[in-house]
């Protein structure tokens, strides 16, 4: 079978996408606030929920003729969107890029993440964080 080739970081991505869930309440809640509310997010999840999350917002609101309040979720490092207000900083990489997530002490020595984590401290000192 072809899951003992995969790599770790590859088996840990696998099951997140086979197993993922729905996203929760709480995501829900959060992406639904009003623009600025929540234009900038940082998590340190792997999986894509908060993306799927802003896609179902924009079913809902495409369905209820609201389509010019659609959301455009940049992906930070993965896929900017350059047009987008909101952005989503992804500061221990993402399903969608295996080989690139962290999951050891080696992983954060192999990786410099100092632009992202830059991205984190103005954040915190210009913006309220959840």
């Amino acid at each position: 079978d072809g899951v003992r080739h995969l790599s770790l970081k590859e088996r840990v991505c696998r099951y997140l996408n086979e197993n993922g869930s729905r996203p929760g309440l709480l995501l829900s809640l959060l992406i639904s606030l009003p623009h600025g509310c929540h234009s900038n997010m940082v998590t340190q999840n792997y999986d894509q929920l908060i993306e799927k999350a802003c896609r179902n917002w924009n079913v809902i609101h495409n369905n209820n003729n609201q389509a010019n309040n659609k959301k455009r979720l940049s992906v930070i490092p993965y896929h900017p969107v350059r047009e987008s207000h909101d952005w989503l900083l992804k500061m221990h990489g993402c399903v969608s890029v295996p080989n690139e997530i962290i999951l050891t002490s080696r992983d954060y020595a192999d990786n410099d993440r100092s632009a992202l984590a830059g991205l984190v401290q103005a954040s915190l000192m210009t913006k309220h964080m959840l």
